[in-house]
């Protein structure tokens, strides 16, 4: 199934005022300053999490930072000048540049983002959650069902970052501000703030900037650079706006879809393969568990005998040296399931033995020592008390017991 994903890519002009207010909004300087944002669509909690890829402007007005743009363009074009009179030399190119009528919005905010908010709701729920209901505009809760840090939502996060990167290089006649990713709305996305920079030919005897902040010329002369001819009119000019629309939706949002693969498939990668179980096949189960039955007869069968040995050995408990009545009451205790996973302190203790019964810790700091009788001679009541402990030892191995 072929995954599909709408992209927006958005170029708007704005006024020096409105570009001051963009830079200070999207470089979370005035988000920051509000514990609870009147848009609900913005958590200020999340917004530390913004990703601050490009900033030029720091603490500068946007007057000072295009002053500090155009410095050299200023020094070249004054030196050329014939008149040399302070006052026919041109200081700040953003008062000329914030006059010009031709240009009353000479500022560029981009927005770059990957489909829809309601995309990165968690599996099954909806946009809204359902114990909201919405009064006025922005007054609704989205985002308990939002599936903030999920794998649709840290591929977009990730192209955002990696193309936000790329957008200088991609737009060489444009010299940016700031460049963030917001990651603190409902929808991951990018906000740029840029100026035009493009190369002014030289032409006539009067000397002229060397570059010029026309949004027009700047987006004309990326198509051309990246071999596209925008189409032009009946006299033969440039049509700007197909210029315009070729660089946002063909270009950028060409370049947008292989970010967002690349990070989409990375992800693929490292995610866990998961992997279909075949049907179950009885009687494949019952090959693999004719061992452990026949493991369970046999433990049974173990233990029986086990029994018997401790009942027998029980019978002649008061004629035992001391030793082997206390070894009585360990195995006694054992058949009784009284040991499993204790500790006790009837038998004698050391520092750090551990007696194991089948894998099965049943003493902690337990030392058992039973001497045999050193000759095969029958008591008076008729018992051999080294048979006694062969028979109960018999098919045992002692040592695989206690490891």
């Amino acid at each position: 199934m072929t995954k599909t994903i709408t992209m927006t890519s958005q170029r708007v002009a704005v006024t020096p005022t409105q570009a001051t207010h963009w830079s200070n909004h999207s470089r979370n300087k005035k988000r920051l300053e509000v514990e609870e944002h009147s848009n609900t669509f913005i958590d200020p909690a999340r917004t530390p999490d913004n990703v601050t890829v490009l900033d030029t402007i720091g603490d500068k007005t946007i007057a000072e930072w295009v002053d500090e743009v155009y410095a050299e363009d200023v020094l070249d074009y004054n030196s050329k000048k014939a008149d040399q009179r302070p006052e026919r030399m041109l200081e700040r190119y953003s008062d000329k540049m914030h006059h010009d009528k031709r240009q009353p919005k000479p500022y560029n905010e981009f927005v770059f983002s990957f489909g829809k908010s309601s995309d990165l709701t968690k599996d099954g729920l909806p946009y809204f959650s359902s114990e909201s209901v919405k009064l006025k505009q922005g007054e609704h809760n989205i985002w308990d069902n939002l599936d903030i840090g999920g794998k649709e939502w840290n591929t977009r996060r990730d192209a955002l970052v990696d193309f936000a990167g790329q957008l200088p290089d991609l737009l060489p006649h444009m010299r940016f501000s700031y460049i963030v990713v917001h990651l603190d709305e409902t929808n991951p996305h990018i906000h740029a703030g840029a100026v035009g920079y493009t190369p002014v030919e030289q032409t006539g005897k009067r000397p002229q900037m060397a570059h010029t902040p026309s949004i027009s010329k700047a987006m004309r002369q990326t198509a051309v650079d990246n071999g596209y001819q925008p189409a032009k009119n009946r006299k033969g000019d440039t049509i700007d706006t197909d210029a315009n629309r070729w660089v946002m939706d063909e270009m950028l949002k060409g370049l947008m879809l292989t970010t967002y693969n690349k990070h989409s498939e990375e992800k693929a990668k490292r995610a866990p393969k998961q992997t279909k179980k075949p049907p179950l096949d009885m009687q494949y189960v019952k090959q693999l568990l004719q061992p452990i039955n026949q493991l369970a007869q046999e433990l049974a069968s173990m233990r029986d005998k086990m029994a018997e040995a401790i009942e027998a050995l029980s019978d002649y408990r008061e004629e035992l040296p001391d030793e082997l009545q206390e070894a009585v009451d360990v195995l006694e205790s054992v058949r009784d399931g009284q040991l499993l996973g204790q500790v006790f302190d009837t038998v004698e203790m050391t520092q750090s033995d551990t007696l194991y019964l089948n894998g099965i810790l049943t003493a902690k700091n337990y030392e058992l020592e039973a001497t045999q009788r050193q000759h095969s001679d029958d008591n008076p009541d008729g018992t051999n008390y080294d048979d006694l402990i062969n028979d109960l030892m018999n098919g045992y191995d002692f040592d695989d017991l206690t490891q």
